[in-house]
């Protein structure tokens, strides 16, 4: 096979020789083109000394990138060409670089101390090729093979663990059998490893052709780097809409999803808390509510600790968040999702959905035509108009400014409230409409804090409550709406009291387990049912009687639900965190429930736990 070179690098090449130096492309170039593939870069190795190679491209633009190795980085038109001495290396006592290194006027001798065989051969421009560990032949049988000792290889550098998987995944190539048992057994070496080599060979792993067999034959070493990944090794999810377990689900959607770093980091970590809030149902099928929010936090910590920039974090981040995004919602709340992430958010989105349905048992992949249909619709509207966002608005902060409001961050949270009434159709983006909407509904901006403990108590004598004096009973429809930022909960609550009824629309969000900012008014019923439009399909309208008990300096907020025969939920709002409060005698506390999620009326709106012996 006749290969050719740029001719900035034969070029290179040539100068060498014509002083009487070996010159050679070395390394994935070389393995690049014996494959018909152009290469990224180039790379030459050559028997001249650094101080050599500098005298031989003096005059031109040169950088002395790495002397003590050997290295001469040379500035060509072509584009940067490294340049190295060969050299044998000495001992690695830290497991990823040299002590020392020896300069050699021998190929062979600084092939000896390459990575795998197929990074292991030269070329000339004149089409000699030197290749003295059968590289050619492996990339000819498609194999990873270290050169000589696998073991010995692997101890000098861990990170070459990482590298032939991710050869392997890359090339779509078998990692031979000797090498393969090298990397299971040296893997504790890896601890030596820096975070940032170990993201990008991992990166550049997810992104091969062979993502699913390498990921699956060497599972053990995704766990030693990625531990939240091993409680998914194995686990049966029970259920119906899935064939395999949770890590082998997991690897078949990255290896369906684009090859692209973010759409292929989300599916990696999109189930990896599963494991943590399984649950199985009376019939024996297993769910995992909340598995989107768990997911997030896990996912978070992994992208922390390998150092990914935070565009890359934050957008695989609120891609798991809304991986479990019900269709119905996207159909129906489309203008609201492309004001708040943006049409390109929506198609990556549509990617990871689509690649999450095709691992899952194909007697659903029926799925795949309702999200072509999803992709259509966006692609539609985004030839009609941009997404409408705060910058859309009629008003703008110095119209806030103008009816008196201080300059503070507030004046940003009232345009983006301003935002999602227009998209919810609850008033026109012209300037009048939208000043008359924030005077008329100007409890809804104010943000207070809400601090309350929560307790699980036995279920009350309802007879006694009713007799204390003041108590007041209501019985509370609560119905909570779709919003796209999980960090806010958003209601509506229908409450009577006797003949009267009254309705509430609550914007709330967490701070704290204690701790929240609660914007909270009273609506119409005209606005009650237009905001019902919202509702969130995935969530039951949570039903309550309420018994609101005055006791020493605060009210106690006794809720009973129809599901529970044996306990109730009692809450108490407190001025502060560390604020003391008393109960009456003839009610008897299970615990303090105030830090478990599972208790929120949120979350029972999902799923109420099974009552407490």
């Amino acid at each position: 096979m006749r290969l050719t070179l740029p001719s900035y690098v034969a070029n290179a090449i040539e100068k060498l020789n014509a002083r009487g130096f070996e010159a050679y492309a070395v390394g994935g170039c070389t393995r690049d083109l014996l494959r018909g593939e152009a290469p990224n870069d180039y790379d030459i190795a050559t028997s001249a000394l650094p101080e050599e190679i500098l005298s031989v491209f003096e005059g031109e633009r040169t950088i002395p990138t790495g002397l003590a190795h050997g290295t001469v980085t040379l500035l060509s038109e072509g584009g940067p060409l490294e340049i190295t001495t060969y050299r044998i290396d000495g001992g690695y006592t830290d497991g990823r670089h040299p002590d020392a290194v020896a300069f050699s006027s021998s190929f062979r001798e600084d092939a000896k101390r390459r990575d795998f065989t197929v990074n292991a051969m030269a070329i000339h421009p004149d089409g000699t090729l030197l290749d003295y560990f059968g590289g050619q032949e492996d990339l000819e049988r498609k194999i990873i093979r270290a050169v000589g000792d696998p073991a010995l290889r692997f101890e000098e550098d861990a990170l070459r663990i990482l590298r032939a998987m991710r050869f392997a995944s890359v090339l779509d190539f078998e990692i031979e059998e000797k090498t393969a048992e090298a990397m299971h057994a040296e893997q504790e070496r890896l601890r030596l490893v820096s975070a940032e080599r170990i993201r990008e060979e991992l990166a550049k792993a997810l992104c091969g052709k062979g993502v699913l067999r390498i990921f699956t034959a060497f599972s053990d070493i995704v766990g030693f780097i990625l531990p939240e990944l091993v409680p998914s090794m194995g686990f049966d999810q029970k259920s119906r809409y899935h064939l395999f377990d949770v890590y082998t689900h997991t690897l078949h959607a990255v290896a369906a999803v684009k090859p692209e770093r973010v759409l292929r980091l989300t599916m990696l970590l999109h189930d990896v808390g599963k494991p943590f809030v399984f649950s199985l149902d009376e019939k024996g099928e297993g769910h995992f509510y909340g598995h989107g929010d768990k997911s997030v936090e896990m996912a978070a910590e992994v992208l922390r600790r390998l150092r990914f920039d935070n565009a890359t974090a934050d957008t695989v981040l609120r891609l798991i968040r809304y991986h479990d995004l019900p269709l119905e919602n996207f159909f129906t709340h489309l203008s609201r999702l492309r004001g708040r992430h943006g049409d390109p958010f929506l198609l990556q989105l549509l990617e990871v959905k689509r690649a999450d349905n095709l691992a899952q048992n194909p007697a659903f992949a029926t799925r795949q035509e309702r999200l072509a249909e999803a992709e259509a619709l966006l692609r539609a509207e985004m030839e009609k108009e941009p997404p409408f966002t705060v910058a859309s608005l009629a008003v703008n902060g110095k119209d806030l400014l103008a009816l008196g409001l201080p300059p503070s961050p507030q004046i940003g949270s009232i345009l983006s409230h301003l935002t999602e009434a227009v998209l919810d159709g609850r008033v026109q983006n012209e300037k009048e409409a939208l000043l008359a909407y924030f005077k008329e509904n100007n409890a809804l901006f104010s943000t207070p804090l809400e601090i309350e403990r929560k307790l699980l108590i036995a279920y009350p004598d309802t007879a006694l409550l009713e007799a204390q004096k003041g108590v007041r009973i209501f019985d509370i429809e609560q119905t909570y709406l779709y919003n796209e930022d999980e960090a806010l909960t958003e209601r509506v609550r229908l409450r009577r009291e006797g003949a009267s009824v009254a309705y509430f629309h609550t914007v709330k969000r967490r701070l704290s387990a204690l701790t929240a900012e609660e914007q909270e008014a009273q609506i119409t019923k005209e606005e009650f049912e237009a905001l019902l439009s919202r509702r969130d399909k995935t969530r039951a309208t949570v039903q309550k009687r309420r018994y609101a008990l005055p006791y020493g300096a605060h009210t106690l907020e006794i809720d009973l639900y129809p599901q529970w025969k044996r306990q109730a939920v009692l809450e108490v709002e407190l001025a502060s965190e560390k604020e003391r409060f008393s109960l009456p005698p003839y009610l008897s506390v299970l615990r303090d429930v105030t830090a478990d999620k599972r208790y929120k009326n949120v979350s029972l709106s999902r799923e109420f736990p099974d009552e407490e012996e």
